[in-house]
């Protein structure tokens, strides 16, 4: 965990129950500083390991872009890093070199993500009052955090080289535009 309270409330949980554990400081932007850490610690390899998180990947620490990207961006988002405003491309690119270097860690097991997502503005205003998106726009706007829509979200995982497994990939809810999925990748 990135919060060191969370991670020792969680250690102490889990010893309170009686389950064994590793329980290490750890950043979603950083995999190979959490790999090396792992193994030092505890002779465990993170590609050993299914990876799994929930709500984590758009509440990284954004990382400017080390390859512009020429693309017209996908996104209808707006975003902002310490108050200086993001563009879209540089976004969508943030996210794509972000999943990259999870790549070559979830090649033997995958990995399993629940993730916030934005809607199109047309779409918002056509459920006005239905969806929650002028809400978890405005909080996580606030709080820099980077909710892309389901398809540029997949799309920039594709091009980061990982394959979304359909059999295993949800969006909730089915029946309106979705802000949430469950997407299985593979690398």
């Amino acid at each position: 965990d990135f919060n060191q309270e969370a991670l020792v409330a969680t250690a102490d949980h889990f010893r309170q129950k009686g389950v064994k554990g590793h329980f290490i400081w750890g950043d979603i932007g950083d995999p190979d500083r959490l790999a090396l850490d792992l193994y030092e610690l505890h002779g465990v390899r993170l590609g050993d390991l299914m990876s799994v998180r929930s709500f984590l990947d758009h509440n990284r620490v954004y990382n400017p872009p080390i390859i512009d990207r020429p693309e017209a961006p996908m996104s209808s988002g707006a975003f902002a890093f310490r108050g200086k405003r993001l563009k879209l491309r540089n976004v969508e690119q943030s996210l794509k070199e972000h999943l990259m270097k999870w790549s070559p860690y979830v090649a033997q097991h995958g990995l399993l993500m629940i993730e916030l997502h934005t809607v199109a503005p047309e779409n918002a205003r056509l459920m006005q009052g239905k969806l929650p998106a002028t809400a978890y726009d405005a909080t996580h706007g606030f709080s820099d955090q980077y909710i892309l829509e389901i398809p540029v979200f997949d799309a920039m995982a594709a091009e980061a080289g990982l394959e979304m497994q359909a059999e295993h990939s949800r969006t909730f809810p089915s029946s309106l535009p979705a802000t949430v999925s469950l997407r299985f990748f593979r690398a």
